[in-house]
């Protein structure tokens, strides 16, 4: 006997397989194959709901907010001794440029921080005749990131830190600086109540693991240790 059924299509279902979805035009992969009886059966679109995209966004998130400062640097071809850092400052039009805010998920939103930071760093912000790496390809001057289906990585394997100024002034590059709302609405974050101060205390979140790139625990009380180790 023919029943009724629904089917619900969420736009943003299979970004895995068909990552350039956007909500006025996918595609969907079911989890399972329909097969239809025999007979007259029809098709009918029963409702559609089209997102406002304003309503993606949390109210805090404004347009001239900084979410992210990142920064690298590149050294001269003839001379490694002269280095050149550079910074920029992510905010949400940046986002906007590569990510339907209509769909936003915390996955796309990364994503469009990633090719933010690919085209903008390497593209715009460093020189002909620099280096972004050691000469043999071993190590790298910027953040890497890997992007999978479920998640990002921010892989710090082959990164070499260099310091730039001196005393209390002084950086490290490169380095990755995310807004503390930001990160606890992301659950990367959370504060930790454990420290005197909780307000500048935090621990990992629910949504952000770390994993050590060799047996030996960086010195988190040693600054310099702690950034230029392996991870």
């Amino acid at each position: 006997m023919k029943q009724d059924f629904y089917l619900t299509l969420p736009s943003h279902s299979s970004l895995a397989e068909f990552p350039n979805n956007a909500n006025n035009n996918f595609k969907v992969r079911l989890p399972k194959l329909i097969r239809l009886d025999e007979g007259d059966w029809k098709v009918a679109l029963a409702s559609i709901s089209a997102p406002d995209p304003q309503n993606a966004i949390p109210t805090w998130l404004r347009e001239d907010l900084t979410l992210f400062t990142i920064s690298c640097y590149c050294v001269q071809k003839n001379n490694t001794a002269t280095k050149l850092g550079v910074e920029t400052d992510v905010k949400l039009p940046h986002i906007r440029q590569h990510v339907d805010l209509s769909i936003m998920t915390g996955h796309t939103f990364l994503k469009g921080l990633v090719e933010h930071i690919q085209k903008t760093i390497i593209e715009e912000h460093l020189y002909p005749h620099w280096l972004t790496g050691s000469p043999d390809g071993s190590k790298v001057f910027y953040p890497e990131f890997i992007v999978g289906d479920n998640d990002i990585t921010v892989d710090t394997s082959r990164v070499q830190m260099a310091t730039f100024g001196t005393g209390n002034t002084s950086t490290l590059y490169p380095a990755l600086w995310i807004h503390k709302t930001l990160a606890y609405e992301m659950g990367w974050f959370q504060p930790d109540t454990r420290e005197s101060n909780p307000q500048f205390a935090v621990k990992l979140g629910s949504n952000l693991s770390i994993k050590l790139n060799g047996p030996e625990i960086p010195a988190t009380t040693d600054k310099i240790y702690h950034f230029t180790s392996d991870g």
